[in-house]
C-alpha cells in the first residue's frame, strides 16, 4: 500500500527501541511514509515488564480510540503487551485492528498490506465482511532483522543478538512474551556490523534479555568470542552490551572486557536482592556471595570499571532483615547508578501466586530508602571522577544551551562541553571539571 502514512510510539526497553527502528526501516522500504500528522496507521510498540508500563499502553489505546471516532485509521498493537494480553485486547479496547506478537515483527509490512487491502474492499463494497481485529501471536522461529543506524544518532546502532529468555525468574513476564532463547548467527552479526561501520556507525550496543547466554542454543561461538571478533572490526570504536545475568557471567568474559580496547568498561549487572532467601524465591539461580565474587573480580582486573544494577524491593517474603542486606550490599559495592523498583504482581508469573506479601506502604518506604542511598553514592562516585580526562562521544546539542554538546563517556556517564554542533559524532578527550546534578561539565583538550 505505497503512500500510506504511519507513526510508531515506542514504550519500554532498549530492545523495543531496536525493534521500532527495524519496523520503521521495513515499512519505509515497502513504500510507507513516516508522518506524525494525521497518519493512516498508528503502531504502539508495547512493554509489559511492569504493571505501570502495561497501564500506560491501555491509556494510549483509549486515547487513540477517541481519535479514531473523528478520523478512521488503522490501530496496531505490537510487542509484549500484544503477546501477553492478546485474548483480552478486544474486550478492553475493540478499536484495535491488529495485534502483532513479538515473533511476528518481521511480518508487519505483509500483515498491514493484507489487512489494508481487505479494509479497502470493505469500504468499496466488494466485500460484505467487516475486517475484524486480527491477532498474530505465534511463537516459533524468530526472524532476526538487519540492524540499522539510529535515526537520532546515526553514528550508533543497536543489534539484537539473542531473543527471549530461559531463566523464568518467578516475577518476570519476559519468557512468556518473548519465548525461549534464540541466538542470531555470529556470521550475520559480524557482517551486519561491518555494513553499519561502512554507513558511519562507530558505536554498537549488543542487546538481549541475557547476552551471556549467546550461542548456547545453536552451538555458535560463545559471547566472549563474539566480543573478541567484533573488537577486530576496522572503524568500530565502541562496543556496549545489555543485559547480563550473574549466573552466566564468568572470568573468561571479564578477561575479554579487560583486554579488548573497544569494549566499554561499563557493566550493567542486575542484583535484584542481596538476600539468598529472596533470590531463591525469585529463582535467580545465584547467591549473593557468587554475585559479589563477580564484582570483586571485575574491580580487581578493571579498577576503573563503571557499574550499574537493578534492584527490586518489596518482593513477597522479603523481611526487614532481607531488605537491610540489599541496602548494605549497595553501600559495599557502590554502584555508579541503579534502576530501582518496588515489586508489582505480573499476572501469569509464578510469584503472582505467592503469599506473605509486603504491604504497599512498606514497599514504598523501602524503595525510597534505596533511592536515597543510591543518589548519595552516585554523587560520591561522580565527585571522585572530577579532574579526570575521559574519551567522550559527542551525541547531540544540549537541551539547555544550543552552544553546548552532550556526550557520553566510555562508562556511559553524561558530559556537557562547549563545542560546535559540527563536532557531533566525534570522540573528544575531555577533562571533567564540575558537576551539575549527575551531569559532568568538561573542557575538550
Amino acid at each position: 500500500m505505497n503512500g500510506k502514512t504511519f507513526i510508531i510510539e515506542n514504550f519500554g526497553c532498549q530492545m523495543n527501541l531496536a525493534d521500532t527502528s527495524e519496523v520503521k526501516k521495513a515499512l519505509s522500504n515497502n513504500g510507507y511514509i513516516e508522518r506524525d500528522d494525521s497518519p493512516d496507521i498508528v503502531i504502539l510498540n508495547s512493554c509489559a515488564i511492569r504493571e505501570t508500563a502495561e497501564e500506560r499502553i491501555y491509556g494510549r489505546l483509549r486515547h487513540y480510540s477517541v481519535l479514531k471516532n473523528k478520523k478512521p485509521f488503522t490501530l496496531v498493537l505490537m510487542g509484549c503487551v500484544a503477546q501477553k494480553e492478546k485474548d483480552n485486547i478486544l474486550k478492553v479496547n475493540p478499536s484495535v485492528d491488529l495485534v502483532i506478537g513479538t515473533h511476528q515483527k518481521s511480518r508487519i509490512p505483509e500483515i498491514l498490506s493484507d489487512y489494508l487491502l481487505k479494509d479497502q474492499d470493505t469500504r468499496s463494497g466488494t466485500s460484505i465482511e467487516e475486517p475484524a481485529m486480527q491477532v498474530f501471536d505465534r511463537l516459533g522461529d524468530y526472524e532476526f532483522s538487519t540492524s540499522v543506524p539510529s535515526t537520532r544518532y546515526p553514528f550508533k546502532a543497536d543489534i539484537t543478538i539473542i531473543h527471549g529468555c530461559n531463566k523464568y525468574c518467578s516475577y518476570c513476564i519476559v519468557p512468556y512474551t518473548r519465548g525461549t532463547e534464540m541466538s542470531q548467527k555470529s556470521g550475520e552479526i559480524l557482517n551486519n556490523v561491518k555494513d553499519l561501520v561502512s554507513q558511519g556507525v562507530t558505536e554498537i550496543q549488543l542487546l538481549g534479555q541475557n547476552v551471556n547466554s549467546y550461542g548456547q542454543d545453536n552451538n555458535d561461538i560463545p559471547f566472549s568470542e563474539l566480543l573478541y571478533k567484533l573488537n577486530e572490526t576496522n572503524g568500530l570504536k565502541r562496543i556496549r552490551f545489555l543485559t547480563s545475568h550473574p549466573k552466566d557471567f564468568n572470568s573468561e568474559l571479564i578477561d575479554v572486557i579487560q583486554e579488548c580496547d573497544k569494549v566499554c568498561k561499563y557493566i550493567h549487572l542486575p542484583l535484584q536482592s542481596a538476600s539468598d532467601k529472596v533470590l531463591d524465591k525469585m529463582k535467580r539461580e545465584y547467591t549473593y556471595e557468587h554475585y559479589r565474587s563477580i564484582i570483586s573480580e571485575l574491580k580487581e582486573k578493571i579498577p576503573y570499571i563503571v557499574l550499574s544494577t537493578d534492584i527490586l524491593v518489596g518482593f513477597p517474603y522479603e523481611s526487614e532483615e532481607d531488605f537491610e542486606k540489599t541496602l548494605e550490599a549497595m553501600k559495599e559495592i557502590r554502584y555508579d547508578s541503579a534502576y530501582m523498583f518496588k515489586y508489582s504482581v505480573r499476572r501469569g508469573t509464578e510469584s503472582a501466586n505467592y503469599s506473605d506479601l509486603v504491604d504497599d506502604a512498606e514497599k514504598k518506604r523501602r524503595l525510597q530508602l534505596i533511592i536515597d542511598t543510591q543518589h548519595r553514592i552516585t554523587k560520591e562516585q561522580n565527585e571522585r571522577d572530577l579532574g579526570k580526562t575521559e574519551k567522550v562521544l559527542l551525541e547531540s546539542v544540549s537541551r539547555n544551551n544550543p552552544k553546548q554538546l552532550l556526550g557520553k563517556t566510555d562508562g556511559n556517564k553524561p558530559v556537557v562541553v562547549e563545542a560546535d554542533k559540527g563536532m557531533i559524532g566525534t570522540y573528544q578527550t575531555v577533562q571533567l571539571d564540575r558537576l551539575k546534578g549527575n551531569t559532568f561539565h568538561g573542557t575538550p583538550l
